[in-house]
């Protein structure tokens, strides 16, 4: 899944306000998130 399927699925416009929410809340972007679960 992609993050703008992600951000799409959570009713975000888009994915760059997605990855502004999600890097205010856990200090991560979305993609180094991913990267260290992998």
């Amino acid at each position: 899944m992609t993050i703008l399927q992600i951000a799409c699925e959570l009713s975000f416009p888009n994915a760059s306000s997605f990855g502004t929410f999600f890097k205010k809340h856990t200090g991560l972007s979305p993609k180094n998130y991913r990267m260290g679960a992998e």
